[in-house]
């Protein structure tokens, strides 16, 4: 309309009023002014409208791609969700939601939480009413179907657009398998642990400068008598009797910054009580999964009598030794396949044969013509009945003649024989 008396004034003006075009265009009657007022106002209510209507359109386009985010993300997310009302009446849920509670939408929409049979839950999903967030994790029986899960549940609450509180939402997730990994993790390291602390011998594991990280009861209250707490955070320095053995072991394995194989160490030990006794430690580095060190293992046990019984085996065999090399005679022991194993020095004298030479003769090398032969049937003789004796000449190296009267008994053990002489 506006348009059509834009079009009338013009043609108007051209063709049957008097004057310029541009002036009457310009200049109006005072009867037209308010029409073309009334023309002006409408154009622009038209092109408000316009806005307006735009605007709207805009925003009912953002809202509706808001709503199918929100419906794609609730519907499509991999935890489950579910929103109720003030009443704690659920009125709605994912596919998720069902899916871990084995159910189904039917019986989960409209379900009065009221009523759940495990009621552990509650306290976390009322504070969303109340206008708090809440948070339940732990073990959960299903109402409405045979889920028995371990879940973490996070509440919050759902205002209107007044700002009211008009329900709650929870999210909910499934810990099933990952509590199931904890607790295997769990057991693993109670298994550890007994298996640790079952180990007679005592094990320090400590940081690359030596100080204790951890070791085993009871067998440290065994061996140093000391608690767990009282050594935890000390230095290694503790065990030993002499600052030399600490020392010693630090520059064999436990100061080392690489990779290096493990070492049986003897040092002297010390107790809590100051009591020394003689220690073995098996020494080696605490390795990473990359097989870098990042720290030390001391086995440690006590070998005191050990010691004693090795030190009393070396004084009886040095007692033998002696006795046998003091013999006026020649002394001998050789097996059933006619290999020396032992003899005195005077018959390294006699022979003129060094100790060398020896290990590599048999008894008849020292014998010639029937003395030998004879000296072979003696030695069958012994090996048989037990005993034998014989009058025989010795050859020397340098082949001097010295005649002997050889014994022979015989000596027998679990796995071979033996002839001494």
């Amino acid at each position: 309309m506006a348009l059509f008396w834009i079009f009338d004034s013009a043609l108007d003006a051209l063709l049957f009023r008097e004057g310029s075009f541009a002036k009457n265009i310009l200049s109006p009657r005072p009867e037209e002014i308010w029409m073309r007022l009334l023309a002006i106002a409408m154009l622009l209510l038209a092109a408000y409208t316009r806005v307006i209507f735009v605007a709207r359109k805009k925003a009912e386009d953002a809202l509706r791609e808001r709503e199918d985010k929100y419906h794609l993300l609730f519907h499509n997310s991999p935890v489950g969700i579910f929103t109720y009302d003030t009443h704690l009446q659920i009125t709605d849920c994912n596919d998720r939601f069902v899916e871990i509670l084995k159910s189904t939408r039917e019986k989960i929409i409209g379900l009065d939480m009221n009523t759940l049979k495990d009621r552990s839950v509650l306290p976390s999903i009322q504070k969303a009413v109340w206008g708090e967030e809440g948070l339940y994790e732990g073990f959960y029986r299903a109402t409405t179907g045979p889920a028995e899960i371990w879940i973490s549940m996070h509440t919050a609450p759902v205002f209107d657009s007044a700002g009211k509180i008009k329900g709650g939402i929870a999210i909910v997730e499934d810990t099933s398998a990952h509590r199931q990994m904890e607790m295997s993790l769990q057991r693993s390291r109670e298994q550890y642990k007994n298996l640790f602390n079952s180990i007679r011998d005592v094990i320090i594991i400590a940081d690359m400068e030596r100080n204790i990280i951890d070791a085993n009861q009871p067998a440290l209250r065994n061996l140093f008598g000391y608690e767990l707490e009282e050594v935890i955070g000390e230095s290694a320095r503790i065990f030993y009797a002499e600052e030399a053995g600490y020392q010693f072991t630090g520059r064999e394995i436990f100061e080392k910054k690489e990779s290096t194989e493990g070492k049986i160490l003897k040092v002297d030990c010390r107790r809590k009580n100051g009591e020394v006794f003689k220690g073995e430690i098996f020494a080696l580095k605490l390795l990473d999964e990359k097989g870098m060190p990042i720290g030390n293992i001391g086995i440690y046990r006590d070998i005191t009598e050990q010691r004693i019984a090795e030190e009393k085996l070396i004084n009886e065999r040095n007692f033998s030794e002696t006795v046998i090399n003091s013999l006026p005679g020649i002394f001998y022991i050789f097996d059933d396949k006619g290999k020396f194993v032992r003899w005195n020095k005077n018959f390294e004298k006699v022979s003129g044969y060094s100790a060398e030479e020896m290990e590599r003769m048999s008894p008849l090398d020292f014998f010639a013509g029937k003395d030998k032969e004879l000296i072979e049937e003696r030695i069958r003789e012994v090996f048989t009945k037990g005993a034998a004796i014989a009058d025989a000449t010795l050859t020397s190296k340098n082949g001097q003649q010295i005649p002997y009267l050889f014994t022979g008994q015989r000596l027998a053990t679990a796995n071979t024989s033996y002839l001494v002489g």
